[in-house]
């Protein structure tokens, strides 16, 4: 088995491209949720400091969880199926 060692930079990389990007939605157009404040600390000087102050807190969280679904949205729905019927989880079109 051959194994892939992926660059740091690369992995910075595709971080940036995968989180680090605006999304659209604003924040007044969704819904409030409430996330630990040390959480929401965090992700703002992420989207401060990483974002170059172009990327608002809701458009960091939409993206992670745009990944999240994408990478876990066939397993999610197998779950719930197993609890209940009928939800599709929706994957980016990217």
């Amino acid at each position: 088995m051959k194994i892939i060692r992926i660059k740091k930079d690369d992995r910075i990389n595709d971080y940036k491209k995968t989180f680090i990007r605006k999304c659209g939605i604003t924040a007044r157009k969704g819904r409030m949720i409430y996330i630990r404040p040390e959480f929401h600390e965090m992700i703002g000087k992420i989207a401060y400091v990483i974002g170059d102050n172009k990327l608002s807190l809701s458009g960091y969280i939409d993206n992670v969880l745009t990944h999240h679904f994408d990478a876990w949205g066939n397993e999610i729905t197998r779950l719930y199926d197993e609890k209940h019927k009928g939800i599709n989880i929706i994957k980016s079109s990217e």
